[in-house]
């Protein structure tokens, strides 16, 4: 059995799709993580990311691994996880070679296929992508200390370009049309911890309620407009408008936001901190980056 999970990312909505009734967009795109399942004389997973390798057996030690252990047998207790079974994941594409994320979900992408393959491996039947989403987003909660809009799961899941909320019930939309003529990425040399710039969100918030309600209403406001039919041009002034907001928001809460433009380029960060950003209109002389290939796939699954 092969599994494979796209990347995820959040092209609109950083820190505010945590909160009730508002939406983020989202989307899927290369690369993809692979798993495969291999009939062995024992339970043990195999497990490469970017220059860490890790080797896990039953009864080890591994927060990810565990999380998704736990919330599979709480919600299947009759379930035989650790049956003689190898499992190999790749996420190398997810690192750089320094060993250091790139910002593309890398521990949703995981979580996403051990819990397909528990699934699978338990009950010899595919999950629903309801199914595995609801399992996957517990798990994936769990190993975040509760914190996480789940985003991150449902772009990888159900893949494409879409608008999710996550409170007060995780709500994803149908398909949207991907808005823009073109895009590349850029990876910055240091990753940002989503958890530590959340725990900053959240202790502004807290203290700040007044720009809070300000920078959400507008935020709304922004988004709505972004999903309708309009010129391209027009939804790239919204993005603008979107990129200002949460460049505001990233110095109210002290986490950078801001990634260096290329002359006649939109640039725009993605997600928490300014750890990956997104090129749209991108000019030709870019030679730093890489062109965004979208999914519109989400999990695959080969045959059995």
């Amino acid at each position: 059995m092969t599994i494979s999970v796209p990347a995820n990312l959040l092209l609109a909505g950083e820190y505010l799709i945590l909160e009730p009734h508002v939406r983020g967009l989202i989307f899927s795109c290369e690369p993809r993580i692979f798993l495969t399942c291999k009939p062995a004389e024992s339970f043990c997973i195999e497990s490469d990311m970017g220059n860490q390798k890790i080797h896990y057996q039953q009864g080890g030690s591994n927060k990810l691994f565990n999380a998704v252990e736990k919330v599979f047998s709480q919600k299947y207790p009759a379930a035989e996880i650790f049956k003689p079974w190898k499992i190999t994941i790749n996420s190398s594409a997810f690192f750089k070679k320094s060993g250091e994320k790139k910002g593309f979900g890398s521990s949703a992408a995981v979580t996403i296929s051990y819990c397909a393959c528990l699934f699978r491996l338990c009950f010899n039947r595919q999950p629903e992508n309801n199914e595995l989403f609801q399992l996957s987003l517990e798990a994936h909660r769990l190993f975040q200390d509760g914190r996480g809009s789940g985003y991150d799961i449902a772009a990888s899941i159900y893949g494409g370009f879409r608008a999710y909320q996550s409170l007060p019930v995780p709500k994803i939309s149908e398909p949207i049309s991907w808005p823009f003529h073109s895009a590349k990425l850029r990876i910055a040399e240091k990753p940002v911890s989503t958890p530590e710039a959340v725990k900053k969100y959240e202790l502004w918030k807290s203290t700040h309620q007044t720009d809070f309600q300000i920078i959400k209403t507008r935020y709304k406001a922004l988004v709505n407009s972004l999903c309708e039919p309009i010129h391209v041009n027009e939804k790239l002034g919204i993005m603008q408008k979107i990129k200002e907001l949460f460049l505001q928001l990233g110095d109210a809460i002290g986490v950078d936001s801001y990634f260096p433009e290329d002359k006649g380029d939109f640039c725009k960060s993605l997600g928490a901190g300014n750890e990956i950003a997104i090129l749209l209109n991108h000019s030709s002389h870019t030679n730093t980056t890489d062109d965004l290939i979208m999914d519109t796939k989400g999990i695959q699954w080969n045959a059995w």
